[in-house]
């Protein structure tokens, strides 16, 4: 038994503890922000007293080694934009309370609020030169250079405050909610920045050029402005006057051979022409001689006057030059530790801008953080591996909800490190406000220590070997666990005798959570625990975590999937006693019954949810026809409602009408008044008509004339007339149509004559009688109703 009870440790080892219920050793440090690996090797150095043999192990470097948080550490630096931004990264300052793990991602939300990076132009790179002394001294003296980058990174500083100030206003004002307060812990992060006005005026505008060849401003320095463009004046009045004196013919017989006149300049600026030796007498100052001596360089004497007035004026530039940066000099050491201070502040902002990036660069959410010792992540992956560019599997992983600890097993390389390296790198990104790479949603409580023994330590100081490298761990880890604690341990009781090592692995077990069971019988007896192992799938790991599952060792398994001969494989099955390959069996067998159930679970409850889905979808199709419905029918009942009431109206207007023998009356009164007017409009269409080619109007009519109706019911037909009566009245013959001939008495004025007997009248004349019988049908039309709406009444 006590062969088989190794074989289950040796298993897998492997166990996460959360002892959020157990008592507390030390206090939590209230808000105070120290570099982690100064304030995490005091705390090692304190839980861990020196032997005789002076062995010691700094826990908290040995947690980091085991969780790879250097590499973090490196990629935050990466993502910084600041000098100050990126020192702060590698420094490793991390939250000493819970309050300020929530300020830390408030900062990072803030950052996410806004719709642009923060505006850095420089570097930063000046904290070496405003770095106070432990004895509070400071630089005296800059060169230009370094004020340079001082001024440029006082503008930076000053310009990310007031850029701050704008972005808050604007999301601020732009907010639905009074809740929503813009990006204020940013604005807190360069609250202290007070740079004296004085120290900011005079960097203001001070410098023109770049870092590389700066130069003070003359817009900014007037005496500067002046004396650089004296000197331009006087450099071209130099080079003027010695090119005139080089092309006086006196002067050619005189000149160097080759040297065609020419003219340069001393190393002291001063302008020369190169003569022959022997005509140096008399023309000036000799400056330098030719390798050969033949030839003199000398300064023409009527320059020598103006060339020491350019030269004075040079000094004076130095000098002015000089004078302000001793004056600017001055100004920073005064003002070195407010300097020092803006440069912080904005690296701290910048920090918190890169802990935003790194977030987004690994797919991070911020996660609730609580103090009761709980983690809750669905689809959580290794930090560093993402880092790396690498996909890791995703795991679903909670801890102090039902159960306080959480016992891994399974055969190696199956997933079980990368789980345990998870939960520790997301303890410690919370602590440092790191957005966690899982779904929104996730919960990781701030947990103080966080202690981790994973992989292999060995160190050869008093022949510590890797066994008794665990020992101290362990040691150290039962000094230091308590309330708030998060303990990660890989591979407990390896490195030494099979029994003996599990037997100190399972009492370590019992101290830490105070319970006597075995390892894989803890999750099933005390609720406290929760076991899980690694999936395999057809002799692979898929390196997903199993809740409730037991993992056994796979050795043989994997052997014979690497095709090692049958003969050892069957030894090997051999040589295991008949308890531990039944135990073998069952669990196999157990865990195969058991994902069974899982997928027919998993497979009824996406079922389930297709089911609610398509119902939902079904009463959203119902809701809409029944709506389209309504609509229709509202619409046409609008409609309906239109027509009757239209009807209506009509319907009550003539039975109105009717009631009454006074509306009969208004009725034919109506008529003759139409009449009337259609007499009317026919007398002005008949005075517009246009009479026929060969047609005039009659002033006179004589009997036998051939004549045109112009007016009248007739008007438009022709006629003969047949008697002239008294007073002009003339009968005239008229065609009606259909044959009939009727006499009608007409005034002249009525008629028209034929002037001669030209053709083209007929398509005249049929239009105007179409026209008039038009009219005739209107007013028959209306004789014949008014008929039947009299002779209906009468009867």
């Amino acid at each position: 038994m006590a062969k088989r009870s190794s074989d289950l440790i040796k298993a897998a080892f492997l166990s996460i503890f959360s002892l959020a219920s157990a008592f507390r050793i030390l206090p939590h440090p209230a808000r105070t922000r120290a570099p982690l690996d100064r304030r995490w090797h005091a705390m090692a150095m304190s839980a861990l007293p020196m032997s005789d043999d002076a062995l010691h192990l700094d826990l908290f470097e040995r947690t980091w080694q085991s969780l790879d948080w250097r590499v973090v550490m490196a990629s935050l630096a990466e993502a910084a934009s600041t000098s100050p931004g990126r020192r702060l990264a590698r420094s490793a300052s991390f939250a000493g309370s819970h309050d300020e793990c929530l300020v830390l991602y408030e900062q990072v939300g803030d950052v996410r609020r806004l719709s642009e990076q923060l505006p850095f132009a420089t570097s930063l790179d000046i904290e070496h030169l405003v770095n106070v002394s432990d004895e509070g001294r400071a630089r005296s003296s800059f060169s230009l250079p370094d004020l340079y980058r001082i001024g440029t990174a006082l503008d930076d500083v000053t310009h990310l405050k007031g850029w701050l100030s704008a972005a808050h206003d604007r999301l601020v004002a732009a907010a639905k909610r009074e809740s929503d307060r813009g990006i204020g812990s940013l604005l807190e992060l360069m609250e202290p920045v007070q740079l004296d006005s004085e120290l900011t005026d005079l960097f203001n505008g001070a410098f023109e050029g770049s870092e590389d060849s700066p130069v003070l401003s003359g817009n900014r320095f007037p005496e500067l402005r002046r004396l650089r463009e004296s000197i331009a004046r006087l450099e071209m009045s130099l080079q003027a006057r010695i090119e005139q004196i080089a092309r006086r013919p006196e002067l050619q017989p005189k000149l160097a051979d080759g040297s065609g006149g020419k003219w340069s300049r001393t190393d002291t600026g001063r302008f020369v022409i190169a003569v022959q030796r022997r005509y140096r007498k008399g023309l000036g100052i000799s400056h330098d001689f030719s390798g050969s001596g033949k030839t003199v360089y000398l300064e023409p004497a009527e320059l020598v006057e103006p060339t020491n007035e350019l030269m004075e004026a040079r000094m004076s530039l130095r000098s002015e030059g000089a004078r302000i940066c001793s004056d600017m000099s001055w100004m920073v050491t005064r003002h070195a530790v407010a300097i020092a201070n803006a440069v912080e502040c904005a690296g701290r902002v910048d920090l918190a801008q890169a802990r935003y990036l790194l977030g987004e660069k690994i797919g991070g959410t911020i996660p609730t953080v609580g103090t009761e010792g709980k983690i809750h992540i669905d689809q959580s992956r290794h930090p560093v591996l993402a880092l790396r560019g690498v996909e890791p599997t995703a795991n679903d992983i909670s801890l102090g909800f039902d159960y306080d600890a959480l016992v891994l097993t399974g055969p190696n390389a199956g997933g079980k490190t990368v789980v345990l390296k998870t939960l520790g790198l997301f303890a410690l990104f919370v602590r440092y406000g790191l957005p966690v790479p899982a779904m929104d949603g996730a919960r990781v409580d701030w947990f103080n220590p966080i202690l981790a023994d994973i992989g292999d330590l060995q160190t050869v100081t008093g022949d510590v070997s890797t066994f008794s490298g665990h020992l101290l761990v362990s040691k150290a880890v039962l000094e230091r666990a308590g309330r708030g604690a998060l303990v990660l341990m890989d591979e407990m009781g390896t490195g030494t005798d099979p029994s003996q090592g599990a037997a100190l692995a399972q009492a370590l077990l019992e101290t830490l959570v105070d319970s006597g069971c075995k390892l894989k019988e803890l999750a099933a007896s005390d609720r406290r625990f929760r076991i899980g192992a690694m999936e395999w799938m057809q002799g692979r790991p898929t390196y997903r975590l199993k809740l409730g599952m037991v993992g056994e060792s796979l050795a043989l398994d994997v052997a014979e999937r690497l095709r090692l001969p049958s003969s050892v494989l069957d030894r090997a099955r051999l040589l295991l006693d008949e308890d531990t390959r039944r135990l073998t069996e069952l669990v196999k067998e157990l865990e195969h019954e058991k994902e069974s159930v899982r997928s027919l679970k998993q497979e009824l409850k996406r079922e389930t949810k297709r089911t609610e889905a398509l119902q939902r979808e079904l009463e959203v199709a119902k809701e809409q026809v029944e709506q389209s419905k309504e609509e229709v029918l509202f619409e046409t009942a609008k409609i309906r409602l239109a027509t009757l009431e239209s009807e209506e109206g009509e319907l009550r207007s003539l039975v109105s009408r009717l009631k009454e023998e006074e509306d009969l009356k208004l009725a034919e009164a109506a008529l003759r008044e139409a009449e009337r007017l259609k007499l009317i409009a026919k007398e002005k269409v008949d005075k517009g008509r246009k009479l026929p080619t060969g047609w005039v109007k009659a002033a006179k009519v004589d009997k036998g004339d051939e004549v045109y109706v112009l007016k009248g019911p007739l008007a438009g037909n022709r006629g003969k007339a047949v008697k002239r009566g008294g007073r002009g009245v003339v009968t005239v013959r008229v065609n009606k149509g259909g044959g009939r001939d009727v006499n009608v008495e007409m005034p002249p004025d009525y008629l028209a004559v034929r002037r001669t007997a030209a053709s083209g009248g007929k398509g005249g004349e049929k239009g105007a009688r179409g026209g008039a019988s038009a009219l005739d049908k209107r007013v028959l039309e209306i004789e014949r109703k008014k008929a039947l709406l009299f002779g209906g009444n009468k009867r």
